[in-house]
């Protein structure tokens, strides 16, 4: 906690990366709650949320129950909402650009 209460007061893009396959040992609940209890510290920044390990499960696959907890992060016009594999590398560049727009937007 200590960390992110640091990053809240640096001039910062923030890019909260969530597991849908839920093989980081935490559930999808678990992850959006943390995300949810750490976001009110970054209110004033700019914020990409991203669904890694597409190589394993897209958030199109997921059950729609699943789906549906990601909705109010999905449909929030103040994030950025993407998707990659670091496996793969799928969408790995558009997470980069988005986070080299975001910094550059956040520079002005």
């Amino acid at each position: 906690m200590q960390a992110i209460t640091a990053l809240a007061h640096l001039r910062a893009a923030v890019l909260f990366v969530s597991d849908p396959s839920e093989q980081c040992g935490h559930s999808i609940e678990q992850q959006l709650h943390l995300f949810n209890t750490i976001r009110p510290l970054f209110a004033n920044k700019p914020l990409l949320f991203v669904l890694n390990k597409t190589d394993i499960i897209r958030l199109s696959e997921l059950p729609p129950e699943k789906q549906e907890l990601y909705e109010p992060v999905i449909s929030d016009p103040g994030i950025s909402f993407l998707q990659m594999s670091t496996v793969s590398e799928d969408g790995v560049m558009a997470v980069k650009q988005e986070v080299r727009f975001t910094a550059q937007w956040n520079a002005n």
